[in-house]
């Protein structure tokens, strides 16, 4: 996505993930996903997931999924695995609306997604810890 290795290594935290997600976004529009919208990634990840994740039978808000993401992050070794989750539940999110889409994700993006096991590490870790702690916390 960005093929200068020197200026990835200059970027670094928000900036660089900044970058990251305006590179996602353009290799999706290039391949013919929808414009995505504002939400794109971390609303749309969280929107997706608030339905696959229950406390107590309930859907989480979207501030529950963001601080399962939060604690997921500390189990993992790689930094990019928080971004490429992010991308992975969007993507998902937008799959789910157009099954379709499904045949057009880039290459590239799929590699990425296969780095979070396309977002089943997450759920499966979600699904084993103690949610409620987590999200009072």
């Amino acid at each position: 996505m960005i093929d200068d290795e020197n200026e990835e290594e200059e970027l670094v935290g928000d900036e660089a993930r900044a970058v990251f997600m305006k590179d996602v976004k353009k290799a999706l529009r290039a391949a013919g996903f929808p414009y995505p919208l504002p939400s794109f990634p971390y609303g749309m990840h969280h929107n997706f997931y608030r339905a696959k994740i229950r406390l107590n039978g309930r859907k989480l808000k979207h501030f529950g999924v963001a601080c399962l993401l939060v604690e997921w992050m500390k189990t993992r070794r790689d930094p990019a695995d928080y971004a490429w989750q992010c991308v992975t539940g969007a993507i998902k999110d937008l799959i789910a609306r157009d099954p379709t889409l499904v045949t057009r994700i880039p290459e590239d993006i799929r590699k990425g997604m296969s780095s979070v096991e396309d977002g089943y590490a997450f759920l499966r870790w979600a699904k084993s810890v103690d949610i409620a702690t987590i999200v009072r916390s």
